[in-house]
């Protein structure tokens, strides 16, 4: 059959290597904020809202991403308790967690509707 062998890796600065997952996650995150800026100017929230929202959305995904990561391979973590701290694994349902309970929180303590 067909063999395509595409290396994961997009570039490298130095150490740092990113993947090309990592770029479409960030144009997918960039896509959501655009759309949602028209969004709120069709329904007539403040533009600031958005901004912030994508900000403690980012983080809470990338947090509940790497929680949940950790928690899914436990028993690694315990014999490896140096690498509690690495960046070295993250979640996807974690990281939806985490975007949605961010985004539920920021409208609960801002008193807008979600």
């Amino acid at each position: 059959m067909f063999h395509i062998d595409v290396n994961p890796v997009a570039f490298s600065i130095g150490p740092f290597e990113v993947r090309w997952y990592g770029i479409m996650v960030v144009l997918a995150v960039v896509a959501i904020i655009v759309i949602s800026l028209q969004e709120a100017k069709r329904v007539g929230v403040d533009r600031d809202h958005i901004y912030n929202l994508g900000i403690w959305a980012v983080i809470g995904g990338i947090v509940f991403a790497r929680v949940v990561h950790i928690i899914d391979q436990w028993d690694y973590y315990i014999a490896n308790p140096s690498k509690l701290l690495a960046f070295e694994g993250l979640a996807v349902y974690g990281a939806v967690i985490g975007v949605v309970l961010a985004i539920v929180i920021y409208c609960i303590v801002k008193r807008l509707s979600i």
